[in-house]
């Protein structure tokens, strides 16, 4: 766990905002703030600039641009989910004790421990369709003391993955949901609803141990069993974690896999129908500089992106002997083979 020791001798250390100088153009504020980052899965090495992961570096680079830079002005504590649940209720408790004057959040369910932990520490979260988990129910003005960013934009684009699975297997009947058990309560009965319209059948099992490859194992294995030819990857943090093993997994089990980050196809993934991490990045940390400045979450609205992209990777088509239709890869943003 990472130590927390000297923070407040740093902050000391930093003294007077009237010695800073301006960054890229903004001026720094006048005191030293304190944020927490928390991940449901990813360690803390990748919540840096450095990170492979389009989200943090777009984040910290805006904030810096902003006008808080870490090490400066702004100190900040990260922690890791590891994928366990039974840990986050422990990281929340901490990060609350700290008093930190925001938290910014990657996960439903280590939000959901943190709003029991705290109802005053404004908290930025990344999540799926807030309405969905039941985290708000006004996205213009969110209750409490959370607001945030939705990494899928809502039921209605799952139907759209259902859509492209469909044009690239025109046989599909039988789609795999794969998703935390957290997430299945949401997405599985709209989900459900949807496919039923187009003639398909929604498969589970929920994943509710997600915090390991052999789950994830044995619940594919589940969906081949049941004839699955079709697999619909949510964008749950604990998927993430998995992302390669989910990927082999597809691939061997001959599914045609749609997935919900643009990574995902980069690694070998079929399609993926994606949100721009780096946008909600860079949207996140302008979310942040208005809290700091004094805004409350109800007044900042929950973020529903509206700009998705798709890239196909045909390499993994022809894989799996599928063709990819010319009208697809016409409407993709990114075709890799």
């Amino acid at each position: 766990m990472p130590a927390t020791i000297g923070r407040r001798q740093l902050i000391a250390a930093l003294g007077s905002a009237a010695t800073w100088p301006f960054l890229a153009g903004a001026q720094q504020p006048a005191t030293t703030k304190q944020m927490a980052v928390v991940h449901a899965v990813a360690s803390t090495e990748v919540m840096n600039k450095e990170a492979n992961d389009p989200f943090y570096p777009a984040f910290f680079i805006e904030l810096k641009r902003l006008g808080y830079s870490e090490g400066q002005n702004l100190l900040v504590e990260r922690r890791s989910g590891e994928g366990k649940p039974e840990r986050y209720a422990e990281v929340a408790r901490e990060l609350v004790s700290l008093k930190p004057d925001l938290i910014v959040v990657t996960g439903a369910r280590p939000l959901e421990y943190l709003r029991n932990a705290t109802t005053t520490i404004p908290i930025v979260a990344i999540t799926g369709d807030p309405i969905l988990f039941g985290i708000v129910s006004n996205l213009s003005r969110p209750e409490g003391n959370v607001t945030g960013f939705s990494a899928d934009a809502s039921i209605e684009i799952h139907g759209k993955y259902l859509e492209i699975l469909r044009e690239i297997r025109p046989t599909l009947s039988k789609v795999g949901l794969l998703t935390p058990r957290l997430s299945w309560d949401a997405y599985g009965l709209p989900l459900g609803e949807v496919a039923k319209r187009m003639s398909l059948t929604i498969l589970g099992p929920p994943v509710d141990n997600p915090n390991g490859p052999a789950e994830y194992r044995r619940v594919i294995a589940a969906m081949v069993q049941e004839n699955a030819d079709g697999l619909l990857v949510t964008a749950a943090a604990e998927n993430r974690a998995q992302s390669r093993l989910i990927i082999e997994l597809a691939q061997a089990n001959r599914l045609a896999a749609i997935y919900p980050f643009a990574a995902y196809a980069k690694l070998g993934g079929l399609a993926a129908y994606a949100v721009d991490l780096a946008e909600l990045g860079t949207r996140a940390a302008g979310y942040v500089q208005k809290i700091l400045q004094g805004a409350k979450p109800s007044e900042l609205p929950y973020y529903m992106p509206t700009k998705l992209q798709m890239i196909v990777n045909l390499k993994t088509a022809k894989t799996l002997d599928l063709t990819v239709p010319p009208s697809l890869i016409a409407r993709a943003s990114e075709v890799i083979e």
